[in-house]
């Protein structure tokens, strides 16, 4: 089980963060792992109760290359994963369009297939380059959900992103129905959303209308300088 990210030199406020948030979940009869191995992920998402194929840009659907993908797992008592979302670092510099230009090409998801088509959606492209981090694949196991489970896992997932990738922005996209939680201090924490269109989603064939929701590093790291104050929902 794991109850801190590993710590090279001195501990930094990320770190400080990250080790209330994992004392939280402990608190409340939850273990959490960091995951790096892809395949792993997509065997244990297609496989579980509720997946959903059509959860916008799944990352089941994408190349995942080991070293910039990992999951974030919540455990039961049984270290049984009962909540987690999927993460990972990649490089979207400004003389290649930044955040846009991935989103034209495909390569936010995976290398250019014809079973991925990317959305349309106005991304400020100076303000979203270089290396940037996506989050996505979230699930809960249907008797953990409304405990805030997985809302601590994006937020894990997000300081890891900032700690070990130093990321500019951490991006994802959602439905209209999942917003607000995007949007919520103790929901996924991003800081805005700017609407999007999806030709068609890999998972059903039928068009999307997403949120492509995103969040500075450095509100990342506001956030890790203030006092963590973590409690589970119904803990």
């Amino acid at each position: 089980m794991l109850k801190s990210w590993p710590v090279r030199h001195r501990q930094t406020d990320i770190d400080r963060h990250i080790a209330a948030m994992v004392q939280a979940l402990n608190a409340g009869g939850f273990g959490v792992r960091l995951h790096p191995d892809a395949m792993e992920y997509r065997r244990f998402a297609v496989s579980a109760d509720g997946h959903d194929p059509a959860s916008p840009l799944d990352p089941c659907f994408a190349d995942l290359p080991r070293g910039s993908f990992f999951w974030i797992q919540v455990l039961d008592g049984q270290s049984r994963p009962v909540a987690i979302c999927a993460a990972r670092a990649l490089q979207a510099p400004r003389w290649r369009g930044g955040l846009a230009g991935m989103l034209r090409n495909q390569s936010l998801f995976s290398r250019p297939a014809e079973t991925l088509i990317a959305p349309m959606v106005e991304v400020p492209e100076a303000n979203m380059s270089g290396c940037l981090g996506y989050i996505g694949g979230g699930w809960t196991q249907p008797e953990y959900r409304r405990k805030g489970l997985i809302g601590f896992a994006v937020r894990l997932a997000q300081m890891h992103l900032v700690k070990h990738h130093r990321i500019r922005h951490a991006v994802g996209f959602v439905r209209e129905k999942h917003l607000d939680l995007a949007l919520a201090a103790d929901g996924y924490a991003f800081a805005g959303a700017l609407q999007a269109f999806m030709p068609y989603c890999a998972g059903t064939g039928f068009p999307e209308r997403l949120y492509l929701v995103h969040l500075s590093a450095d509100r990342i790291r506001q956030r890790a300088n203030a006092v963590p104050n973590y409690s589970l929902k119904g803990a």
